[in-house]
């Protein structure tokens, strides 16, 4: 059941131009600084708002056409938003209750997996009033699926909340893509949370959809990496097949490449995905020997982008099948004499490797 969009209009001033595809089971991220429309996106698909020409189809469906334009209600598509419209008066289990009585018919989570999924059952008899941010949104994401949605709209829902309640909820946003069966779109001007969330990337500027694609792919737009200021990084999906519990490591295999990270709570045949900072990679000619770096891989230099403006070099490596960044001086690039086609060895920190 996919979502296709084709959307022209005006919003807040500026053309709106909208092009996008979302498949079930994935999330596709719209990412854009704020008040370039991807709001404004979100509410016309879910019927919210009007607009002037242009299609939404969801599962062959259409939700706006030619002479059609099926109401809010009748689309069941589930939008969640910054700040969780909860209702006050009623405690945790009375606002799943509620949702539960408007359930679209047919197969759907059952309500006690889902309290289970997002650890709510503590919180069931609590007033939404004495729930953290982090709690709140978690409740929020729980009534918008116990609705059996169609389409999964996700406003920034990370937004209010500081690092560590981002943290909290983050993995229970991963686990919807195993969950549910249903496309979803998840609006955010934070790459890391995009990082961390997404299988495709739709890019926004004002009103515009540019390009879409798989997240590792568009990451490498060099208009993305532009506007990342020394922030580069890249996605690796790995794999778990050891844990040294003596070590405290965790070993993967990602980009046909052996990893060592430090060891958390994955179990071995697990998938992760790794984020690997451009700030954090260091170039070597040689193997390096006695050294504390634990992950030491055989690299290629695929391209060089100098900036004698900060003079410093974005270096390109390639390992194995993925794609790596190094930010190095320019003086460290000279030093080494990098060029395109080198052989080189790539150094990363254990300790820096993050888990998306």
């Amino acid at each position: 059941m996919s979502l296709q969009v084709k959307l022209q209009g005006r919003r807040s001033g500026f053309s709106f131009t909208a092009s996008l595809q979302a498949q079930p089971g994935r999330i596709t991220a719209l990412f854009g600084p704020s008040g370039c429309g991807k709001t404004s996106l979100l509410r016309a698909i879910a019927g919210l708002d009007s607009i002037e020409s242009g299609q939404v189809l969801c599962g062959g469906e259409t939700w706006n056409g030619d002479a059609v334009c099926v109401p809010a209600h009748r689309r069941h598509a589930a939008l969640v938003f910054q700040r969780p419209p909860l209702f006050s008066h009623l405690n945790v289990q009375g606002n799943l209750a509620l949702a539960q009585r408007y359930r679209r018919p047919g197969d759907a989570i059952e309500l006690d997996e889902l309290v289970q999924v997002f650890d709510l059952t503590d919180l069931m008899h609590r007033r939404t009033n004495n729930l953290s941010g982090g709690e709140a949104q978690r409740v929020s994401l729980v009534r918008a699926l116990v609705s059996n949605p169609r389409v999964l709209l996700l406003d920034e829902p990370l937004a209010g909340l500081d690092r560590w309640r981002k943290q909290e909820i983050l993995p229970y946003l991963c686990r919807l893509k195993s969950r549910v069966d249903i496309p979803m779109l998840y609006v955010s001007h934070s790459l890391d949370e995009v990082a961390a969330l997404a299988d495709e990337l739709v890019l926004m500027q004002m009103g515009q959809t540019g390009q879409q694609g798989g997240l590792a792919q568009m990451l490498r737009q060099q208009s993305l990496l532009q506007n990342m200021q020394g922030e580069e990084f890249s996605l690796l999906d790995a794999q778990s097949f050891r844990r040294d519990e003596a070590r405290h490591l965790l070993l993967l295999e990602a980009a046909g490449m052996e990893f060592r990270l430090p060891l958390p709570a994955a179990s071995v045949g697990e998938g992760l995905r790794l984020q690997v900072r451009s700030r954090d990679v260091s170039i070597c000619l040689d193997r390096p020997q006695q050294t504390s770096i634990l992950n030491i891989l055989p690299a290629k230099v695929s391209a060089i982008h100098p900036e004698p403006e900060v003079g410093q070099c974005l270096v390109e490596l390639q390992i194995g099948s993925e794609l790596l960044y190094s930010r190095i001086s320019q003086w460290s690039s000279e030093q080494l004499k990098l060029q395109a086609g080198m052989q080189v060895y790539a150094q990363v920190k254990a300790a820096s490797l993050a888990r998306s």
